[in-house]
């Protein structure tokens, strides 16, 4: 348990100076540190990304915020995501004006500068191909029922 703890604070010491490795392997360290780095590089991105989605948001700016070349980050992000970063930003800026569509009634105009968008043209065509309908289509399936079972509750 000594032992342990010597360890402990050997290896707390050195990842406060920035060096820690995890073992004497060189190439493991790298693929270790590798995979971390992206897990939390996309992580704050994806914080900052909901933090943003009023703003007109680009990969070169994430990019710049996390101190990397546009290529490299986009290619992280997609191995952690799934996505690319402009789709991941649609996605989460139609989810949010999914909900916002649901469960207000505020105007479609201003739900798409809310989040963002150039015009409400840009915004509906987005929205469209994400959702495979219209905003309009869409408050019209959904807000009614929301509101039916809001009241019935």
């Amino acid at each position: 348990m000594e032992g342990a703890r010597d360890r402990f604070k050997i290896a707390r010491q050195k990842f406060q100076e920035g060096r820690g490795t995890l073992s004497g392997s060189p190439l493991r360290n790298m693929i270790y540190h590798l995979v971390i780095s992206a897990a939390v590089i996309s992580r704050i991105c994806i914080d900052y990304i909901h933090d943003n989605l009023h703003r007109q948001l680009t990969v070169s700016e994430l990019a710049e915020k996390e101190g990397l070349s546009t290529s490299y980050y986009s290619r992280l992000f997609v191995k952690e995501t799934g996505m690319n970063v402009n789709q991941f930003i649609n996605d989460a800026k139609i989810r949010t004006a999914q909900n916002m569509l649901r469960f207000s009634d505020f105007p479609i105009l201003d739900i798409s500068i809310s989040m963002g968008f150039s015009s409400q043209s840009a915004f509906s065509s987005t929205f469209k191909k994400v959702t495979g309908m219209s905003p309009k289509a869409y408050r019209d399936m959904y807000y009614k029922k929301n509101l039916d079972n809001t009241i019935s509750e």
